[in-house]
């Protein structure tokens, strides 16, 4: 990778998507969630839990020029949005048990403040050009991705029968994050740190 191009900035991409970050002591059971799970031996890539976040808008690579208008836009998405409480709980496979993709931890009941806050981050980035999420949203902290059949259903098994009990904290803030690939995995920076109102 060269850096002569640097001068050009109009040129310059960067992988960004918004998320609300989980508080250490969920990273640290969703490690040790990992860990029981590593022991069947299964083939799987296991998100790191300083990695794992909930993810609420996935761009891809956007411009840098482009890095204000998804500041502006958010900031205006959350203008009437005060902290909320999130529960994480319970476990859950994409797209089912028998062909499992994706392993998560999910939420014991969806926050009614969380579901407004999607839709009008939607709404706002989509006035500033930035294509709506086709799919329904569905929060969820991805442990693991399954690349191979062989076993993955005694991970998707164990997953579902171990569960994840219950863990409340106040979300206050939403992370516009940079994820670079590298030969160690996902590299995430934080870009921009956008406070809710109290």
């Amino acid at each position: 990778m060269t850096h002569s191009h640097d001068d050009q900035t109009s040129s310059q991409t960067l992988r960004l998507f918004l998320c609300i970050e989980m508080p250490e002591s969920i990273k640290a059971r969703l490690g040790e969630l990992q860990s029981e799970l590593r022991r069947l031996d299964a083939p799987a890539s296991w998100v790191k839990p300083a990695n794992i976040h909930l993810t609420l808008k996935f761009f891809g690579d956007v411009p840098t020029t482009k890095i204000p208008d998804i500041i502006a836009a958010t900031r205006h998405a959350i203008g009437s949005c005060s902290p909320f409480q999130v529960t994480i709980g319970g476990t859950g496979v994409f797209p089912s048990a028998r062909k499992p993709a994706v392993l998560w931890v999910g939420f014991s009941q969806l926050p009614e403040p969380l579901m407004r806050l999607h839709q009008s981050l939607e709404d706002e980035l989509a006035k500033a050009g930035f294509a709506r999420e086709s799919k329904r949203f569905n929060p969820h902290l991805t442990i693991a991705r399954l690349r191979q059949p062989r076993h993955a259903h005694l991970l998707a098994d164990a997953l579902l029968a171990k569960g994840f009990a219950e863990e409340s904290f106040t979300a206050q803030e939403i992370i516009l994050m940079r994820s670079q690939l590298s030969p160690q995995g996902s590299l995430y920076t934080r870009q921009a740190i956008l406070p809710f109102q109290n």
